[in-house]
């Protein structure tokens, strides 16, 4: 006949210290005598989220900065993490249990759209797929109403125009750029203000002229100092390559021919008697469609590549090769006489 219940269960222990639960289960062998006890240990309750069993690294050197309306967070990365849970609060010593989460984050990770003069708390922790780590050390900062930082200004020229592009900056509202054509971009320079996107096409440029470039971040407390000052000159594209190119032998001759190049100002001729033809080789310098060149030996092969050529630069055509060769042997005589004479 089997016990009752109650004596069949031994008893059950809960301790809960350090985030650890130990429950120990003994049970009845049999009706008569004898027990087996289980054991579990369970890690991470009563705090630490579901799924945690403390085996990754805490976060290391978690700093804070208040900019404006904004914090700015960093921390070092930990070994097999592969991403970050931050909790904060406007209360201080948040832990995991009573902050607001943010999930999959990254270090540096801003924490935008605050409240000026409110001071926010915050920990962080890593994750490795189901398991989060102990929460790092609480670190706090004050968003502040002030200038932003200025950004960092890059360029590249184009046709009759400059592209500039910049980075974010945390707390900026717009962005201003000033230039001029000469070096030396100060405040007072012309402006063009109010730009809320990361890049600009400066459009309506000379080729050929450099233009100085700086920029500020601005929002409503103040503008940023300007960045570094960029220059970029434009120029008009190189032209199309000469097409169709054609050597026509000739006697002591080759007359070279090609479809005109779009774009191009000017042709060049590059020539050898190996083949291979580059831009070091002899050089005929502005020349035009078609261009005979003469003073050279029969029987001796001759290469040609054509240049054309722009003040964006230039490019070479394919190569075409021809050998001068001696006029054929002219024919019979147009008309023949005989004369009888003596003897023949």
């Amino acid at each position: 006949m089997r016990k009752p219940l109650f004596q069949r269960i031994g008893f059950i222990a809960c301790l809960l210290l350090l985030n650890q639960c130990l429950m120990i289960e003994q049970l009845n062998q049999d009706e008569d005598a004898g027990f087996d006890v289980s054991l579990l240990v369970l890690l991470g309750l009563g705090g630490v989220p579901n799924g945690s069993t403390n085996t990754i690294g805490v976060p290391q050197g978690f700093i804070a900065s208040g900019v404006y309306q904004a914090v700015e967070l960093q921390w070092s990365a930990v070994a097999g993490a592969s991403t970050y849970n931050l909790y904060w609060s406007t209360s201080a010593n948040p832990s995991i249990a009573n902050a607001n989460k943010i999930e999959n984050v990254s270090s540096p990770y801003v924490h935008g759209g605050l409240t000026n003069g409110t001071n926010y708390y915050y920990i962080v922790t890593a994750v490795s797929g189901s398991t989060q780590s102990n929460p790092s050390t609480s670190v706090g900062a004050t968003p502040q109403n002030i200038a932003p930082d200025a950004p960092a200004l890059a360029i590249t020229a184009g046709d009759t125009q400059n592209s500039l592009s910049w980075n974010a900056v945390t707390g900026a509202v717009s962005y201003t750029i000033y230039w001029a054509s000469s070096s030396g971009v100060t405040s007072g320079s012309t402006s063009i203000s109010g730009l809320t996107g990361l890049s600009y096409t400066h459009t309506g440029r000379t080729n050929n002229t450099t233009y100085y470039y700086k920029i500020t971040a601005v929002n409503p407390a103040g503008e940023s100092p300007l960045s570094a000052e960029v220059n970029g000159t434009p120029s008009e594209p190189p032209p199309g390559v000469a097409a169709s190119v054609n050597a026509t032998s000739g006697d002591t001759q080759i007359q070279i021919s090609w479809s005109l190049a779009s774009g191009a100002d000017s042709y060049n001729i590059y020539w050898n008697t190996s083949g291979s033809v580059t831009s070091g080789d002899n050089k005929i310098s502005n020349v035009t469609s078609t261009y005979t060149h003469t003073g050279r030996t029969n029987g001796t092969a001759y290469y040609y590549r054509v240049e054309a050529v722009n003040t964006g630069g230039s490019t070479l055509s394919a190569e075409a090769s021809a050998t001068p060769l001696p006029p054929a042997p002219s024919g019979a005589p147009a008309s023949f006489t005989a004369t009888k004479g003596d003897g023949q």
